[in-house]
């Protein structure tokens, strides 16, 4: 998956990569790149655009057979899950009270829908539904006040 920005504008994670395929399907060419954002107004969780933040595990290994891997599409690098059943991120609590959108760029082999759950310490988590078309790159700007159960946004830690 490939992960681009987080802004001030939202919390960018660009997940990339689905594969469910016996042959695996994977895109040709990375995801169009977000409007630019002030570098200080973006949290990145996985980008080539952005700084990361440091201290991501991409692969927490709760016990899912989920695999994740680096590869290269072009110059970019994008985050690949394969035999995808459910897969974390977790990174050191940031606060995202003051940021308005979650980005998200996700690429699938299979049209499908798919959640995101941004989990937080106080609020606990909730899920968002991203529908994403077959073969090709699907992009999501999510305005944080879907997570409506999520009061807080204090202490994210976790996808």
């Amino acid at each position: 998956m490939k992960t681009r920005k987080v802004q001030k504008m939202g919390l960018c994670i660009l997940i990339g990569i689905l594969t469910f395929t016996v042959v695996k399907a994977q895109p040709t060419s990375s995801a169009t790149t977000p409007p630019s954002r002030a570098a200080a107004s973006v949290l990145s969780v996985f980008s080539d655009a952005y700084t990361n933040i440091q201290g991501v595990n991409y692969r927490p290994d709760w016990g899912q057979p989920t695999a994740v891997t680096t590869i290269q599409i072009g110059t970019d690098n994008i985050l690949e899950y394969s035999n995808l059943t459910y897969e974390g991120t977790e990174f050191p609590e940031q606060t995202v009270s003051d940021m308005t959108h979650l980005h998200i760029d996700v690429w699938s082999a299979e049209a499908m829908t798919v959640n995101i759950y941004p989990i937080d310490k106080v609020s606990g988590e909730q899920g968002h539904p991203l529908a994403l078309a077959a073969n090709s790159w699907t992009s999501f700007d999510i305005p944080l006040t879907v997570f409506t159960n999520m009061s807080t946004l204090y202490a994210v830690w976790q996808f």
